[in-house]
């Protein structure tokens, strides 16, 4: 389904080409369509995304008319979904298909302009909350190392006074270590052997669930679809539960998870 918007000066052959788009695509949630004159283009956006601007962010392809050497219309076709061998990666053209026949262009338009994948929508935001929550073990190891230091001084007297009565701190830095450090530091050895086990949740506006699961990094093969959130696991709602009372500020809480947005979440796997 597309929600085109006003094309009131888009060039005829494109606004015709898009209407020819609608009467084969689909897809569960609409495309916005738009005509950008400053461009040129036809932009069509994931409508999961709305929003007065336009960003790649929420782009999913593009649609441009050009004349050839005879004053016949080519229409390229740009999405991140195609991959042209002919060029190298970093070119606009490697995500570009070009035609001259509009049945052709219909059918590119078909293949490779459609809304984001769950996989696509979990990487939008993987690497930063892997690394908020790499620098959440960071500020604990921090934590634990900053209570640890001791003096030379105050350490031979407590050695010297445990080796001879065997019984507690007499300095107030061995004692801020019993107190603050033994935990830090047990806490430090935990953070140190978690790795990144966490599941991404992504509502969608009819409030239907996507969920990819994300270990040590990597995306797993283990992906699902609910029709609402009481559908999924119940360590799963109980996350997004206690996220969605947090401000949605992008920062890992431990044991938990992250909250990115209204319907986006990290949740934590439970053990």
């Amino acid at each position: 389904m597309l929600n085109i918007g006003d094309m009131t000066n888009a060039p005829e052959v494109l606004v015709n080409l898009v209407k020819e788009f609608r009467r084969v695509q689909v897809s569960r949630f609409p495309i916005d369509v738009r005509y950008t004159p400053n461009t040129g283009a036809i932009v069509f956006v994931d409508s999961r995304f709305p929003s007065e601007s336009t960003n790649y962010h929420k782009i999913v392809g593009l649609l441009f008319e050009r004349l050839d050497d005879k004053g016949k219309n080519i229409y390229d076709i740009t999405s991140r979904l195609i991959e042209n061998s002919k060029f190298n990666p970093g070119k606009v053209e490697h995500h570009t298909k070009t035609t001259n026949d509009v049945k052709k262009a219909v059918k590119f338009m078909r293949d490779y302009l459609k809304p984001f994948s769950q996989i696509e929508l979990a990487n939008r935001s993987l690497g930063y909350v892997q690394a908020s929550f790499n620098e959440q073990k960071s500020e604990i190891r921090s934590a634990f190392y900053d209570v640890s230091q001791i003096g030379v001084e105050a350490l031979i007297k407590e050695v010297i006074r445990l080796k001879a009565i065997g019984v507690k701190p007499q300095t107030e830095k061995f004692e801020k270590l019993y107190n603050e450090g033994i935990p830090k530091y047990e806490e430090y050895l935990e953070s140190k052997q978690k790795k990144f086990h966490q599941a991404h949740v992504f509502i969608n506006p009819d409030d239907s669930v996507l969920f990819t699961l994300v270990e040590d990094g990597m995306l797993k093969p283990t992906t699902a679809s609910y029709e609402s959130l009481t559908e999924c696991p119940d360590w799963v709602q109980q996350g997004v539960a206690m996220l969605r009372m947090l401000e949605a500020d992008k920062k890992a809480i431990k044991g938990l998870g992250t909250r990115w947005g209204d319907r986006d979440f990290w949740v934590q796997v439970a053990a």
